[in-house]
Parts: C-alpha cells; sequence; structure tokens
C-alpha cells in the first residue's frame, strides 16, 4: 500500500530536456552506443590495434574488438548493485536477480489549454506517483519495433531528502526524454515515476527490465501517492505536471527523381 505524501499548496511544472548521461549521473546510468559513428570494421582506426590496454582504456567504457571483428564491446557500460546483504534489509531475505518484460501503454497527456488544444503529441504528463527501490539499481531498456527517433519515453526523477523517511524532494524533480536508442539504469534508492510511455493512443512499449528482488513487498519497491488538496484526485490528477513538448518533426522525404519512362520500339518499358 502506498504511503500519501502531502504536497497541497505546491504548483510546479516540470520542464523537459534530452536524455544524456552528464545530466542524468546524479539519479543513475543511461546505456547507449557510445560511438555511433563507428563501426566494428573501424575498431583499429578508431581505438588502436587493441593490443596496448593503456590506449583502449583511454576511451570511455575499455572499448574490445570481438566476435572475430565483427563486433565492438563496450565495457561496465552501467552500474548494476544489489544491496540487499550488504545494506543488512530488515528481513534478511537473501536477493535474486530478476528479469522481467514491462509493455508499457503511452501515457495520456493532458492539453494546457483547453480552448487552444492540438492533438500535436504534446501536453501535460500529470506526476502522481513516485516509486523506489531501496536495494537494488533497476535497469529498463526499450525494445521498440520503430527508429529511435520515433520512440520517445519519459524519464523522472527525484532526489532524496535527509529527514525522516527520506521521502523526495518533489521541488526537485527531473524530467528527461528519451530516445529508444537508449537505455536508463536507476540507482539504487532513486525516486522515480513508473516507466511512461510517450506514442499514439493505443500504442505501447515493450521494456526488457533487469534488478534484484527478494519478493518482500517493502523491501523490494516503496511508493508514495501525492495527496495535492482539494480539486485533485490522488492518484489521477496532481499539481506537479511535467510539460512534454510535441515530438520533432520528421524530415520531408526527397522529391522523386526517378525519371519518367517511355515505351521502347518493342513494346516494352524503358527509362530514358
Amino acid at each position: 500500500m502506498p504511503d500519501r505524501l502531502d504536497i497541497s499548496g505546491l504548483r510546479l511544472t516540470v520542464p523537459t530536456e534530452p536524455l544524456t548521461a552528464a545530466a542524468f549521473a546524479p539519479f543513475g546510468d543511461v546505456i547507449e552506443n557510445p560511438r555511433p559513428d563507428v563501426q566494428p570494421s573501424q575498431y583499429a582506426q578508431a581505438f588502436g590495434s587493441g593490443l596496448d590496454s593503456k590506449k583502449t582504456e583511454a576511451h570511455p567504457f575499455n572499448p574490445v574488438s570481438a566476435n572475430q571483428g565483427s563486433a565492438i564491446k563496450y565495457q561496465r557500460v552501467s552500474a548494476l548493485a544489489d544491496r540487499y546483504a550488504a545494506d543488512r534489509c530488515a528481513s534478511g531475505t537473501p536477493s535474486a536477480p530478476l528479469a522481467s518484460m514491462f509493455v508499457c501503454s503511452a501515457r495520456t497527456l493532458l492539453p494546457e489549454n483547453l480552448l487552444t488544444s492540438k492533438n500535436d503529441g504534446g501536453g501535460l504528463f500529470h506526476v502522481t506517483i513516485l516509486e523506489r527501490h531501496p536495494y537494488t539499481t533497476q535497469t529498463f531498456v526499450p525494445l521498440a519495433t520503430g527508429s529511435s527517433s520515433e520512440t520517445r519515453y519519459l524519464v523522472i526523477v527525484a532526489p532524496t531528502l535527509p529527514e525522516g523517511s527520506r521521502p523526495p524532494d518533489v521541488r526537485g524533480i527531473k524530467a528527461f526524454i528519451a530516445r529508444g536508442d537508449q537505455a536508463v539504469t536507476y540507482g539504487a534508492g532513486t525516486w522515480h515515476a513508473p516507466m511512461a510511455a510517450l506514442g499514439a493512443p493505443g500504442t505501447s512499449i515493450p521494456y526488457f527490465v533487469f534488478q534484484f528482488a527478494n519478493g518482500v513487498g517493502p523491501e523490494d519497491c516503496q511508493e508514495v501517492l501525492f495527496d495535492c488538496g482539494r480539486g485533485y484526485k490522488v492518484g489521477q490528477t496532481s499539481s506537479v505536471v511535467v510539460r512534454v513538448p510535441p515530438p520533432p518533426t520528421p524530415p520531408a522525404a526527397p522529391a522523386n527523381t526517378t525519371a519518367l519512362a517511355k515505351p521502347n520500339n518493342y513494346g516494352l518499358w524503358s527509362k530514358l
């Protein structure tokens, strides 16, 4: 059963920013191809022969050539943590790796102005609940079928206040827009919103999710519902909203420059 967090009187509109490793570092890791400009066949040109470990270690994630030269292996791209034993969870129940699949529906965004609302893929996302996993990291890897630019999802996180039960610092909420070619690892104990897929109504994004768990509810996951006071429905609407911009406009298709065809002397079609 989630706890309630009284934030009545707080009105907060959070802007979004693109998800980057540097901006997200206080909350966890961003997992993405560190060098999308380098193909496996270009390994030696980009990173050296691989025989000198000092040269490869100078590059992020210590890349090595793998699979008979057909792949580049970037190492330790995310810090995974299992702290159940080290932090002495109250039950003493041992943890185990847990791999799951979450299929997340595209969230409904509400218009900022009902009189001038446009169905452009943007709008306001109401933050009604935050959760954390006190003893484990949690990694989300999108498995969308569309292009990386077409797939978008919200990553919403908050710092932790030092007092009492260490609730989230709601005033410090950050919101990021992730692409389909980016995965995230939430650090152990990091407050975050449940996964918020973006897209057209009726669509969804599947995620591969990895964490550790011991099956004891409050040790695996802790939740807080925002109680925003009169005029708001707990769990449905909130005085804390994220302003989500419309998706970028896809580039225009190139003009069709195919030459017109005409019949040849044999009654067949050929190009000029």
